[in-house]
């Protein structure tokens, strides 16, 4: 494409006054013209590039280049928020099943107390065995309840792989979400 460019100005001097407003004079009575007081200038330029040294089809493929290079760190972005999300799924599906291992083992370590304690109340089981009861109780009671909590962080990650805090919307929708997450580790 050619180019074209066009470019122009004006000075002028509305008034002289003062010291050095008049013309000096040179030795012999000769007098010193000023410059005119109204000056303008304008200028047309045009060009026409014939030969660029391939330029432009340097640049032109560079572009696609580049174009393309971006096309696959995309893809790559796309692909390792994609794994971040199922990673956080399978993670948080995981702990979900967690919580009822949890419950039904501390369900058994307090049917377990329970035994032991009628067992050392009719003089069949040792002091031992009755505290050691009582601790796996309390730990499996601890351990559902920290499993409780291990699927919500999980479940935090996966809204936040996401990009989508679940916890801020209606009631139904967490649900939904819920059911959905619940229906993946079924089907695991």
């Amino acid at each position: 494409m050619p180019t074209l460019s066009m470019e122009g100005g004006v000075n002028n001097v509305f008034s002289r006054d003062g010291a050095g407003s008049v013309a000096p004079t040179l030795p012999g009575g000769i007098a010193l013209g000023t410059g005119p007081d109204l000056q303008w200038q304008f200028r047309v330029q045009a060009s026409l590039p014939l030969f660029t040294g391939f330029r432009r089809d340097a640049t032109r493929a560079q572009s696609g280049l580049d174009l393309e290079q971006l096309k696959v760190e995309r893809a790559g972005a796309a692909q390792k928020v994609e794994q971040r999300v199922r990673a956080a799924l399978e993670t948080s599906a995981s702990s979900y099943a967690a919580i009822a291992l949890t419950r039904e083992a501390s369900d058994a370590a307090n049917r377990n107390y329970e035994l032991v304690s009628d067992a050392y109340a009719g003089g069949t089981a040792s002091i031992t065995a009755l505290i050691d009861a009582r601790d796996a109780a309390e730990s499996s009671a601890e351990a559902a309840a920290n499993a409780v909590h291990d699927f919500l962080l999980d479940l935090m990650r996966v809204e936040r792989a996401m990009g989508d805090f679940g916890v801020l919307r209606p009631a139904g929708q967490q649900q939904a979400f819920l059911e959905r997450l619940h229906t993946l580790e079924e089907q695991r």
